[in-house]
């Protein structure tokens, strides 16, 4: 081995002419500083340098602040040949503590541990640290939580305020502590995954979703895990901030439910930005348009007027474009569309803006089919229109049939001959204001009450299914008026009437009114019931009857109606002798 040339320096020469303070320490007192470290240690007035070669006793605790002392110790006691680094160490400086980052060496390692040797470096790291003062003050500004740990033993090294906050914690708390103290796997389930995957690869990892579970409930979070180095670029830190997404996670999952929901609706429906852009386009408008479905997976969005084709598009008159600048409503306004045959079809559309997760302005429109209702519609209007001039001809013969009542001729025998010579049954203890029901087939006794009645003074109407020349001829009924209910045969002394129970209704009524007008007592005697369930609904008959019944009341009449029991169920005849007396045939 060659020998070191003779201007070389010495060990000695070197360690004294280093910037940074050097110390040999045995175990723990001083025996040797180099320049740098008495212009360090000492205060700015001292002027007696170079210091003694062989310095006072000195125990360099003192000059350690006290709650950095312990460390100090075990690092001396854990040193070996290697040199290692340690934490920053605060050393005194003329009563006041300057932060240092030492490194050392063990220079005889196989001594006694009292007669040990240390090599001491220092490394002022004031500066640094002011940096990261105001780094760290730049991050308590941020709403995110953000805390450091080392990747030696996972201590926390670091945590903001709102992390403190969110853990119930002080700064205190946190000292000498494991950062799964505070965040468990059972609580933060994949946290440590992802910083043991991180620290692995020392790489890192952004926006990972992860999910904290709290007695509050579960939260959301974005997960930034980034391996970094301190300041001596040996000491391997880690920095991992999380932001809570719980709400934006909520949104989004509400716009994914969203989807599911316009995507089952049969409607057209389809959501656009404010550029007329697509973003979502349901199964019944690619249906409608006949929209190829690979055109709406490509990347480039398809426009509102590709669509639609519309002459509005691409104009002032857009519905959209009305909204975003005008500030208008739309709500069911009708619209007309081809479908995918070329077949015109009507629709309400209606567009509502949604407050989606990002900024930008979203609009859900809805075409509702209304294509049916307006053939519906056009269909009803004619049958109105037909139903009209039907009220109107129906008013017309209504006005044209005007029934007169007058008084019956009396008759020197009143009562009807039967078979055999019998005289036929009648009823002449008939109320006033009543209505009754006769059950039975034999026609005459009906007839016979009635003509004992409108002999007897009271003016009486007939309205039968048989011709009236025969009524007249069988029952000698001469001046009352009868009405042949007929859906066929026209008479031209407009003595007839078809079997419209409103215009039936109306001869009744205007009958009653003027005989009760009149001061005379009135009877009607209806021998069709049967006959009028085959042109009009029983629920009808019904109504008719009621109605029929009131008017007896209120102008203080009779009625005499005839009913085959055969012609009608029990529960049909229960609702027709429903306020009405009945008159049966003598056994």
């Amino acid at each position: 081995m060659s020998k070191p040339p003779r201007n070389s320096l010495t060990m000695d020469e070197i360690l004294e002419n280093l910037p940074s303070p050097v110390l040999i320490v045995k175990f723990h007192k001083l025996v040797w500083a180099n320049q740098s470290f008495w212009e360090f240690y000492l205060p700015d007035d001292a002027q007696e340098f170079p210091m003694p070669q062989n310095p006072p006793s000195i125990d360099i605790y003192q000059l350690v602040k006290r709650n950095s002392r312990g460390s100090l110790r075990e690092y001396l006691l854990s040193l070996s040949s290697l040199e290692k680094p340690l934490e920053t160490i605060l050393i005194s400086s003329d009563e006041e503590y300057t932060p240092v980052l030492i490194s050392g060496r063990c220079l005889n390692p196989a001594s006694e541990i009292e007669d040990r040797i240390f090599l001491l470096v220092c490394t002022d790291i004031s500066d640094k640290l002011k940096s990261e003062f105001l780094l760290y003050e730049m991050l308590e500004q941020i709403d995110e939580i953000f805390f450091v740990i080392s990747l030696e033993n996972h201590y926390l090294q670091y945590i903001n305020k709102r992390g403190l906050m969110l853990l119930r914690k002080n700064e205190d708390d946190i000292k000498n502590k494991k950062y799964t103290d505070f965040f468990p796997e059972l609580n933060w389930p994949h946290l440590n995954n992802l910083i043991d995957l991180s620290t692995r690869n020392m790489m890192p990892l952004n926006d990972k979703e992860i999910i904290a579970r709290f007695s509050s409930g579960v939260k959301v979070y974005f997960a930034n895990i980034i391996p970094i180095n301190d300041f001596s670029h040996t000491y391997r830190l880690m920095l991992v901030t999380l932001r809570e997404i719980t709400q934006f996670r909520a949104k989004i999952n509400l716009a994914n439910q969203l989807e599911k929901i316009i995507q089952s609706i049969p409607d057209p429906m389809l959501i656009v930005d404010e550029n007329l852009e697509t973003r979502l386009i349901n199964h019944a408008t690619v249906h409608l348009r006949g929209i190829n479905p690979l055109r709406i997976k490509e990347p480039i969005a398809l426009l509102c007027s590709e669509i639609f084709q519309r002459p509005e598009c691409n104009t002032d008159l857009c519905p959209i474009k009305r909204m975003i600048h005008l500030n208008e409503e739309v709500r069911d306004e009708e619209v007309e569309l081809l479908d995918e045959m070329g077949k015109l079809r009507t629709f309400l559309l209606s567009i509502i803006p949604l407050q989606m997760v990002t900024e930008q302005h979203f609009f859900l429109m809805r075409f509702s089919d209304i294509t049916t209702k307006k053939e519906y519609e056009k269909e009803l209007t004619i049958y109105q229109k037909k139903l009209k001039e039907e009220n109107v001809k129906l008013q017309q013969e209504i006005t044209k049939m005007k029934i007169t009542p007058v008084h019956e001729k009396p008759i020197k025998q009143p009562q009807i001959k039967a078979k055999q010579n019998q005289v036929v049954e009648k009823f002449t203890d008939l109320s006033l204001g009543t209505s009754y029901i006769f059950m039975d087939s034999d026609m005459d006794i009906p007839y016979n009450s009635f003509i004992n009645q409108v002999h007897s003074g009271k003016l009486g109407l007939v309205i039968s299914r048989l011709h009236p020349e025969k009524i007249r001829k069988k029952y000698s009924l001469k001046e009352t008026p009868i009405v042949w209910v007929n859906n066929s045969i026209v008479d031209e002394d407009k003595r007839y009437i078809q079997p419209n129970l409103q215009i039936i209704l109306h001869l009744l009524k205007a009958f009653l009114k003027e005989a009760s007008t009149k001061n005379e007592k009135s009877i009607i005697l209806i021998d069709c019931l049967e006959y009028l369930t085959i042109y009009n609904e029983f629920k009808k008959i019904i109504q008719f009857y009621e109605v029929l019944s009131e008017n007896i009341t209120i102008y203080n009449g009779t009625s005499i109606t005839t009913i085959d029991p055969d012609a009608f169920d029990s529960k049909e005849f229960a609702l027709l002798k429903r306020g009405s007396e009945i008159l049966k045939k003598k056994k």
